[in-house]
């Protein structure tokens, strides 16, 4: 099994850290320096990266930027950059590339070429549960109208879907057929029942205001055991939905952590607030007033930090995989709140409905901002898409290096600035590239006998080769009748440069039957694959993942094509 420094990019990074560092590190240790000698100073690097998104005055991407053309400050700070690279190159790739992996369940996926460049991997994620329930028919017909008539050939999409429960309808494919397909299966899948947000907060105010006892003349107060028991039922209905919701993008982002390359998330959903606090303050607000009663209610339905925890890990796990999320909210904003249910106006600058819509639409846009992505609020399907698209195509990875006088304790303040005028920056948040620490899958690869081409009249070799998964009980789930685990693999033929020139992926399910399981006659997973490549020096390269898990196994086998 190689190590995983072995990949091109990874190892670029790597070596600079070190270079600057002047020591060695191991995979799970952060580069650092040697002990300081007398009178010198003990400095530690670290390898700092983020997202960017160059555009014009027009809007239009910018896809030409140099690293000396940017200015990174932390803090006011000038750092010293270590790489500006875009999310696909503008080279031609080599020609002549061919690349075929018979994975399990996907026997008729067409061979990938070198002849689209890199290529681009788009996710788009149906929420049938929270996305706005007018008027999909339309949504639909323009998501289908852009795969038709907009999609490059270089762009392999995804389809997921939502309705409590994250399904996969068709896995990364250029083919516009099958995304028509997943894209009509995700808009039919049927929703659970909800109320919409107006009949929402109509009935939390009404079970409010029955809690009012009479008080001192001239203001409302309400029994606090009753508003509490009001407050704890809506936060028990409003809390599962918002921890669901996060479940199911933690496991698109595990889907998208198996590959080797950025993944760009296009998600239609209004989203749930994390955290139904917010809402439930301004609600009791709009019908008590800022009272003594509001601060205990507070301090009673406040879960603490836990609910934006989650929110903030989620974020943390999509920046370290290189997704991108982006949402689209057709919900259109409440036009205005309503009077108490019982006739009396609410409490002055009160605006429960807005609030309730306003909190989850913040925590999508806390999540698109510090992963590089956008929220954009329009009911215009065809339009945001082509808008997010076309933002993607200005997108850098930035990486520059920080020393010890840096803290890690508390966020990193960057602040990217271009220095050719008229160009505008829009950047992710700032993170530090921690080597990967999750466990090994076992698996292994192996290249066959090479045949020359030249009887075909073509120079070059076909070179097959077995990628081999090793099951084990850390791998697969057991359950009543089989034992069963989630794969990714990502396969790329890359040149000796680090320049790709095929890549094919694959998303399967495989099992065992339980009796076979537990006899211990589980036989290891082969995978057959081939490769066609003119004269030159290349490696394969194997990233292979258990979504579920975090389990990886990164592969590399080097090859020399004579002429």
């Amino acid at each position: 099994m190689c190590d995983p420094y072995e990949f091109p990019w990874r190892r670029r990074f790597l070596a600079a850290v070190l270079w600057l560092a002047g020591v060695s590190s191991s995979p799970a240790q952060q580069p650092t320096s040697p002990p300081a000698s007398a009178g010198s100073e003990t400095v530690e690097v670290r390898l700092v990266q983020l997202t960017l998104h160059a555009r014009d005055r027009r809007g239009r991407p910018v896809t030409d930027l140099s690293a000396d053309e940017i200015i990174v400050k932390e803090r006011g700070r000038k750092m010293r950059i270590a790489f500006l690279e875009p999310f696909a190159s503008n080279e031609p790739p080599p020609a002549g590339v061919k690349l075929y992996l018979a994975a399990p369940g996907n026997s008729t996926e067409a061979t990938a070429t070198s002849e689209a460049g890199d290529a681009r991997y788009v996710i788009v994620f149906i929420d049938a549960d929270n996305d706005y329930r007018l008027l999909r028919h339309e949504a639909s017909a323009q998501l289908l109208g852009f795969i038709r008539d907009e999609l490059d050939d270089s762009t392999r999409m995804a389809v997921f879907s939502y309705d409590g429960q994250i399904h996969l309808e068709q896995s990364f494919t250029s083919d516009s057929e099958a995304l028509v397909g997943a894209v009509a299966r995700g808009f039919g899948r049927p929703s659970r029942p909800r109320l919409d947000l107006r009949a929402r907060m109509r009935g939390l105010q009404r079970n409010l205001e029955s809690c009012e006892r009479s008080g001192r003349s001239g203001t409302r107060q309400g029994d606090e055991s009753c508003l509490r028991g009001v407050a704890y039922d809506y936060a028990d209905e409003r809390r599962p939905r918002a921890k669901e919701f996060l479940a199911g993008l933690e496991e698109l982002i595990g889907f998208a952590g198996g590959l080797q390359a950025r993944t760009t998330v296009i998600a239609l959903t209004h989203g749930v607030a994390v955290d139904p606090a917010r809402e439930l303050r301004e609600a009791m607000r709009a019908v008590y007033g800022n009272t003594e009663q509001l601060a205990a209610l507070q301090l009673a339905i406040d879960p603490g930090e836990g609910a934006s925890h989650r929110r903030d890990a989620l974020t943390q796990q999509a920046l370290e995989q290189r997704v991108a999320l982006h949402f689209i909210d057709r919900q259109p904003a409440p036009s205005g709140d309503f009077d108490a249910s019982v006739g009396q106006p609410y409490q002055p600058g009160a605006s429960p409905l807005r609030t309730a819509y306003e909190a989850a639409q913040g925590d999508l846009g806390i999540m698109a901002e510090r992963t590089g992505g956008m929220l954009i609020a329009s009911p215009d399907v065809l339009g945001s898409v082509r808008r997010l698209m076309e933002l993607e195509r200005g997108g850098y990875s930035l990486g520059f290096y920080a020393d010890n006088r840096v803290s890690l304790l508390k966020p990193l303040k960057v602040r990217v600035t271009a220095k050719r005028k008229g160009v505008r920056l829009h950047q992710g948040r700032a993170y530090l590239n921690r080597p990967g620490d999750a466990p090994v899958l076992p698996a292994s690869l192996s290249l066959g006998a090479p045949v020359s081409l030249e009887e075909d009249q073509r120079a070059g070799e076909f070179v097959p080769f077995t990628l081999v998964l090793d099951p084990t009980p850390l791998v697969y789930t057991v359950g009543a009748d089989e034992a069963a685990a989630d794969f990714t693999i990502h396969v790329r033929v890359e040149t000796s440069t680090g320049r790709a020139g095929a890549e094919t992926f694959h998303f399967f399910r495989h099992a065992y039957d339980r009796e076979t399981w537990e006899a211990g006659e589980a036989e290891p997973v082969p995978i057959a694959g081939w490769t066609e490549l003119p004269p030159g020096g290349y490696r394969i390269v194997a990233y292979i993942r258990n979504p579920r898990t975090g389990r990886t196994a990164e592969l590399i086998r080097e090859l020399d094509v004579p002429k």
